[in-house]
């Protein structure tokens, strides 16, 4: 019974690990995306000397035009142990785009946000983006 768990758990892993699409024929690409994925980060990971078991989470997010996210700094206790590295990577116009971290509200810094600039952001400190 405990090897039973031991593959259940190991397949939530590697079902959280890899996304399920169809592939039209009514077949399934499992590890797919997630392969590809890895394939695509894995040179900003060698860059930044990031062992892949160091890796929690690698999350895609698009900030439709207008939006903001208002100054704020994040809280729990994964603040303290995680270290936040931003790539921008499709960003019709980075100068339109205002990005800015810092201690205190009145120190925000403008951060580039230039299609494959790399940057770590310290988000226990302030935030925004517009």
């Amino acid at each position: 019974q405990q090897q039973q768990q031991q593959r259940q758990q190991q397949q939530r892993l590697d079902n959280n690990n890899n996304t399920k699409n169809t592939n039209g024929n009514g077949g399934s690409n499992i590890g797919t995306i997630g392969s590809q994925m890895h394939s695509a980060i894995q040179p900003i990971l060698d860059t930044l000397q990031i062992h892949p078991s160091q890796l929690v989470r690698c999350l895609l997010a698009a900030l439709p035009p207008g939006v903001t996210i208002p100054v704020h700094h994040d809280t729990g206790e994964w603040v303290k142990h995680t270290h936040r590295i931003h790539v921008p990577i499709i960003v019709p116009d980075a100068t339109r785009v205002l990005f800015r971290c810092g201690l205190t509200e009145p120190t925000l810094d403008r951060v580039d946000c230039t299609p494959g600039h790399v940057f770590e952001m310290n988000n226990q400190a302030k935030h925004a983006v517009t």
